[in-house]
């Protein structure tokens, strides 16, 4: 069963029956009863639902974020960031970039030199809004002043951004690491959908799509967008899923019957997972979504996915931040975070969970254009 545009829900809190629109948001802006209908304790755990709700980001993105600090690897990820567009449909796009002195700076910056910088700034940003072909309409530029990564995080959490678009990399990031040090901590931080791009990857095309899947539900979140890039780019999606094999934890060898339990196991987890990828199967292909299996069996799941996507010619990764062992206080699970530090693949990570509540890192100053 999908969700569709239109339907609606009935959720009964403390005995009391309310009815919850679900449209493409998933359920994630959807309104309760009104406060004036509760009292006391009531509504004070009203208003603390409708800020989660508030702050919970769409599966199918309404509002991008792109950020961009003028460089060439930076702006990498506008092509990406105008395929997740197109695909998602969305009404509005924010093209973010942050106006900073550099640290170590032997002098301080003469007002003349600033607005110099500053007018080149935003003649920049306009140039890569050039670059989002047939979407002018829904482009807006932001240009703030500060420390990249807090004015990000500030923009995020005051704007309902339901999806940021970056580049792991900036000017000034040494590519000895998988992610430069804005993207790692804007990611560390964050709990809205993400998409970053490596600076090696290959942003021309999109015509193969690594999802994996782990049984769960809570990992079928992403299938809306399947469904969205699917109508738009039509790739082949490959389903994967590796049965984890299980050892044995003592110091002496294992014997014959341990293999033979581990082997039973193993296969009757690897039936379960064939029929589950069909039937997942099935339902796309009846969406008119092309599809691959890949059913694989590994002792570290993740690693497997890693190899997978190094070694094949996907061109991005889609996945849920969570799985089927989720835990809230987490913004990712233990999954997304390897593939967050691998990196191979432009990643495209989906938050199932909603935001914790807005805090401000530091005084935001922001100039529209």
């Amino acid at each position: 069963m999908g969700w569709h545009a239109g339907c609606s829900v009935i959720i009964v809190v403390n005995h009391q029956a309310y009815a919850v629109s679900v449209g493409k948001e998933c359920l994630a802006r959807a309104l309760l009863a009104e406060p004036s209908n509760l009292g006391g304790a009531a509504r004070d755990t009203h208003d603390e639902s409708l800020e989660l709700l508030r702050f919970r980001p769409a599966v199918v993105a309404e509002h991008v974020l792109v950020t961009t600090d003028g460089s060439e690897p930076a702006n990498r990820s506008v092509p990406m960031a105008v395929n997740a567009i197109r695909a998602c449909g969305s009404p509005r796009v924010t093209l973010f970039r942050v106006l900073t002195c550099m640290e170590g700076a032997r002098a301080p910056v003469h007002a003349l030199e600033w607005e110099l910088a500053r007018a080149q700034a935003d003649a920049d940003l306009r140039q890569v809004a050039a670059r989002f072909n047939g979407l002018h309409d829904r482009v807006e530029t932001v240009m703030a002043v500060g420390r990249p990564a807090e004015q990000i995080l500030n923009y995020v959490h005051s704007n309902k951004v339901d999806l940021l678009v970056m580049a792991s990399h900036g000017s000034h990031d040494s590519r000895t690491w998988r992610m430069g040090s804005v993207a790692r901590k804007v990611v560390a931080e964050i709990r809205t959908s993400v998409f970053i791009t490596p600076p090696e990857a290959d942003v021309s095309k999109l015509e193969r799509v690594l999802l994996p899947l782990d049984c769960s539900a809570r990992a079928e979140c992403v299938l809306p967008l399947v469904a969205k890039l699917a109508d738009v780019h039509d790739p082949e999606f490959v389903l994967a899923h590796v049965v984890p094999r299980l050892e044995i934890p003592h110091r002496l060898p294992a014997g014959g019957r341990d293999r033979e339990l581990v082997d039973e196991l193993t296969g009757r987890n690897r039936c379960r997972a064939e029929a589950y990828l069909q039937g997942v199967r099935d339902r796309l292909t009846r969406r008119g979504v092309r599809t691959k299996v890949e059913l694989l069996s590994d002792v570290n799941p993740a690693r497997a996915i890693e190899r997978l996507a190094n070694n094949s010619d996907v061109d991005l990764i889609l996945m849920s931040a969570h799985g089927a062992s989720c835990h809230e206080g987490e913004s990712y699970g233990s999954f997304a975070r390897r593939m967050l530090d691998s990196l191979v693949k432009p990643l495209w990570i989906v938050q199932d969970l909603p935001s914790s509540r807005p805090h401000s890192h530091q005084h935001s100053s922001g100039v529209r254009s």
